[in-house]
């Protein structure tokens, strides 16, 4: 259980390599608040606290007021004006660094149990070097939520997939271990549409399980598994399906990503995939940007 017990050559250094990922990815994810989106969600948050209700209908948008409103984020947006509410702005970035910092540890834990000091020698450089360049996406969003459930999910699955080759009754080894996903996509489901990626990622690892299974005695580039570790993953995604449905909002939520996906359709006669810029398919932009003409440019200064 302990994997730092396997390194204890190098303990000082594997400390010196986790805090510096953890102060290189809070670091990273430290950036002042630079998008229009994080007001709304505070406004949205204010709104359930001052009516002590979820929002069904929009209350901000004139040209839509009154409308039927599927506030997936709801969770989110009442955390983050708690956050707001006692630390202002600034606690709401600490808070979202702090948030991009365990998303990396957790996952860096993952891998270290499955691959080693080694491994995670590889991928601390790696994954900053990844955030910094993703830092611009790196907003007090929802998503920073979805990045944090990606690496607990992870973790989860990889832990339970290295505790059970090497436990007897790895059934319930693997069950102890799966049963707090559906919790966590209870939580993830309130806080984002992208939830839709927990199941799936579930769902790889029982199909990578079976088809483990099945091609016994055949190469295959995963562990073999047994027939038993593809049963708990399989109710483990039904469970985690199951949880997509625990919202205020029940089938709508789960259906609201694929509506979305739906609008983004480039076509002419769909005005959010035509007239949102950012939206627009990034092949239909190649001729969006502004030309100059040979008569619009300045004239040659004579030598």
């Amino acid at each position: 259980m302990n994997v730092l017990a396997s390194w204890r050559p190098g303990v000082s250094k594997l400390s010196i390599l986790i805090a510096a990922l953890a102060a290189g990815a809070f670091l990273v994810g430290l950036t002042p608040i630079a998008d229009g989106d994080i007001f709304w969600h505070l406004a949205a948050g204010r709104e359930m606290v001052r009516r002590h209700a979820w929002l069904r209908v929009d209350p901000f948008t004139v040209s839509a007021g009154g409308r039927p409103w599927v506030d997936v984020h709801w969770l989110f947006q009442l955390a983050a004006y708690g956050v707001y509410s006692a630390a202002g702005l600034g606690g709401v970035v600490i808070v979202k660094a702090a948030a991009v910092a365990a998303g990396a540890l957790i996952l860096a834990w993952a891998v270290a149990r499955s691959g080693g000091r080694s491994a995670l020698a590889l991928l601390a450089p790696a994954l900053l070097g990844a955030l910094f360049v993703a830092r611009h996406y790196l907003l007090a969003r929802p998503v920073v939520v979805t990045l944090v459930m990606l690496a607990l999910y992870f973790a989860v699955l990889e832990a339970a997939r290295a505790e059970a080759a090497r436990v007897q009754g790895a059934r319930a080894v693997r069950r102890r271990w799966l049963w707090a996903l559906p919790v966590l996509q209870i939580i993830w489901t309130n806080c984002q549409g992208l939830s839709a990626l927990g199941p799936a990622l579930v769902g790889a690892y029982a199909a990578g399980a079976l088809a483990s299974r099945l091609a016994a005695g055949r190469r295959w580039p995963f562990e073999p598994e047994s027939v038993s570790g593809a049963r708990p993953l399989a109710l483990a995604l039904a469970g985690c399906v199951l949880a997509s449905f625990v919202t205020p909002y029940g089938a709508a939520a789960v259906a609201l990503p694929a509506r979305l996906l739906a609008r983004l359709s480039p076509s002419g006669s769909n005005l959010f995939g035509v007239q949102v810029a950012e939206n627009v398919a990034p092949f239909a932009l190649r001729g969006a940007g502004p030309r100059f003409t040979p008569a619009l440019q300045e004239p040659a200064v004579p030598k």
